[in-house]
């Protein structure tokens, strides 16, 4: 499939490892600027998004053997569009207490826009779990608001100042940035496969 390059996108990437293995997660923004952002803007945006949202809202709630290892955001619009990373002083392990549960047990964050159909709907898993965020498949009350925060955060999250920037959906079928107005939770502790921990295979 030939690239696609949908204008005025920025993909941000979250780094960590988790007891040796790498784990990301992938955030779309649109930028607001007539041209293409520069790298320094780009860092700018990496750093206030790791101090704004990351750091105090993410962080504290993944098991200490999550380490935060970098932000990464690309201008996407274009070909060879510009790069930044940033590295937040290490090690930036996570703050909750407790033993990881296995590395594909995850929660779904589900993003929703004003529109209908799978190319205007978004999906990210929260990495990092521990064992006492969960009964059973379930999550507890204390970690569904912890989540639900979070995400409250990367929703209204706008940018930095000379780049304001809006949380989106990005489609490469349709070539377009859908804006995300909405988000779901789902309660269930489970994997990308769909595989329900202590609910069998």
């Amino acid at each position: 499939m030939p690239a696609v390059y949908i204008p005025k996108q920025l993909e941000m990437v979250v780094k960590a490892t988790q007891e040796g293995q790498e784990r990301i997660m992938v955030i779309n923004h649109k930028h607001s600027l007539v041209g293409v952002p520069t790298v320094a803007q780009l860092l700018a945006l990496a750093t206030d998004y790791w101090t704004r949202v990351l750091a105090p809202y993410y962080k504290p709630i993944v098991t200490s053997n999550v380490n935060f290892d970098s932000i990464t955001v690309t201008d996407k619009s274009i070909a060879g569009g510009n790069q930044a990373v940033y590295v937040p002083p290490q090690p930036q392990p996570g703050g909750a207490t407790g033993d990881s549960l296995p590395g594909n047990a995850t929660a779904s964050m589900s993003w929703r826009s004003s529109q209908t159909g799978r190319a205007h709907r978004g999906r990210n898993y929260f990495f990092g779990l521990g064992d006492t965020s969960a009964n059973g498949s379930t999550l507890t009350n204390a970690s569904g608001t912890a989540i639900s925060t979070l995400m409250g955060n990367m929703l209204v999250y706008n940018g930095i100042a000379g780049m304001p920037t809006s949380f989106v959906i990005a489609s490469k079928v349709l070539v377009q940035l859908t804006p995300v107005l909405g988000y779901v939770l789902d309660a269930f502790v489970d994997s990308m496969r769909r595989r329900l921990l202590q609910r069998g295979a």
